[in-house]
């Protein structure tokens, strides 16, 4: 027995209700389970029951044995004094709350039917992409739904709560938030630190001045990224490179340049080359240097593509690297697109309405989600195979953080498919 499963069987009552016995032998009624409390303090809050044919009202603890009372000592924390009741899977010890009375108790392994324990063990044994892949064409696909909706959602707040800490980073500044933010989307998987680290350096307010200039863009953002160090032969890497010995002196950036070694080309498409990545950054600003304004004002997904996969300066759409030439015509298209929406603009977008409160916004962020194309990869042709059908990114995003987060931590318990698979 687990006590994670004890709290999924108290809180939603799946035990026999009915003529319900403490181990006092005392008659007890449950008008409500409480809410369950992740933090510290008893596991369930603001408890209805009846005990004896009075009302109580408090908290309720739950062990799979009674003598885990004493080993958390309980007995030694006042937030404990208000338990109401003690629920347990087996009652080894009688436990006596501070004023030496003996707290009511109820032992549940009496009351639950032995098949929910069947179900969940034989779920928990299973070896398969997820937990329920042989059951899921079970499921009705109201359940299915329900829980690609929890999955998005959860990866929405996730990320806003990262914004947010970068936002009281930046001391509420939402404009040098958002280009940071993007910086790190942009740089996902292998160089988002280190470009979040790069748009850290130098404030938005100091770049907008030079936003109607690329080539003193990509002099700030080369040079302060360490790519302006060492001696070249290539010419337009040595005129960014004079023209940062001005830059950085006038600005102060001399202390801000980062490392070259964090930057990685090996075993990258040329495409992901940091290089092409600062470019990037480089011409989005130039073509809009107020990114969070613009973010806010537009209403249509496809007015935001001309602004953040721009076409990039006339060096890089023939170069992958200083040097090194192509004769490919280098432009970011539609998955590059994709990336920084899903990974930059709709999370900062649902982030700001959570902060100011307003459903208005937030919702804005949802439409696109659900306007952009579902995500293709590993981990979601696998869910495709399985059965579960994605419409759009929403859907994508949902099932990518499912897997992640409930799937391969077997929260089967906090998931709608594995209610309804246990009922």
């Amino acid at each position: 027995m687990e006590e994670k499963l004890l709290h999924y069987i108290w809180q939603n009552q799946c035990f026999t209700t009915s003529s319900l016995l403490t181990s006092q032998q005392v008659s007890l009624l449950v008008l409500s389970p409480g809410m369950y409390n992740a933090h510290a303090g008893p596991d369930f809050e603001h408890v209805k029951i009846i005990l004896d044919n009075i009302i109580w009202h408090g908290n309720v603890e739950v062990h799979v044995y009674a003598s885990q009372w004493l080993e958390h000592e309980h007995e030694k924390d006042l937030a404990y004094n208000n338990v109401i009741l003690h629920v347990v899977w087996q009652e080894d010890k009688i436990i006596l709350n501070q004023q030496g009375e003996k707290i009511p108790t109820l032992e549940l392994k009496n009351y639950v039917d032995v098949s929910l324990l069947e179900k969940y063990q034989h779920l928990m044994q299973q070896k398969k992409f997820v937990l329920c892949e042989n059951l899921s064409a079970t499921v009705p696909v109201v359940y299915q739904t329900s829980a690609i909706e929890s999955g998005s959602i959860h990866k929405l707040s996730r990320k806003a709560n990262d914004i947010h800490t970068l936002l009281q980073k930046n001391a509420g500044d939402w404009e040098q938030t958002t280009f940071q933010y993007l910086a790190f989307a942009l740089g996902q998987p292998i160089h988002a630190e280190a470009l979040l680290q790069l748009a850290s350096r130098v404030p938005i307010t100091t770049l907008k001045k030079y936003a109607d200039d690329a080539f003193h863009l990509e002099v700030l953002l080369f040079g302060l990224a360490g790519f302006l160090q060492e001696e070249s032969e290539d010419a337009y890497q040595q005129q960014l490179k004079h023209e940062f010995q001005f830059l950085k002196g006038k600005h102060t950036l001399q202390n801000q340049i980062l490392p070259h070694h964090i930057w990685k080309f090996l075993r990258l498409r040329p495409a992901s080359f940091p290089t092409i990545k600062i470019a990037q950054l480089a011409a989005i600003l130039h073509q809009q240097p107020s990114l969070f304004s613009v973010i806010l004002e537009i209403d249509e997904l496809k007015e935001l593509q001309p602004i953040f996969c721009p076409s990039l300066s006339a060096y890089w759409q023939k170069h992958y690297r200083f040097g090194v030439q192509t004769n490919a015509s280098i432009k970011p298209g539609d998955q590059s697109f994709q990336q920084i929406m899903l990974n930059g603009v709709i999370p900062l977008l649902f982030a700001y309405g959570n902060y100011i409160k307003d459903e208005n916004i937030s919702d804005k962020a949802l439409h696109w989600l659900q306007n952009i194309k579902p995500e293709i990869n590993h981990i979601t042709k696998k869910w495709k195979q399985i059965g579960w059908v994605a419409e759009n990114a929403f859907d994508t995003q949902g099932l990518l953080e499912l897997k992640k987060y409930w799937c391969d931590k077997k929260a089967c318990l906090d998931c709608t498919v594995g209610h309804y698979l246990l009922k």
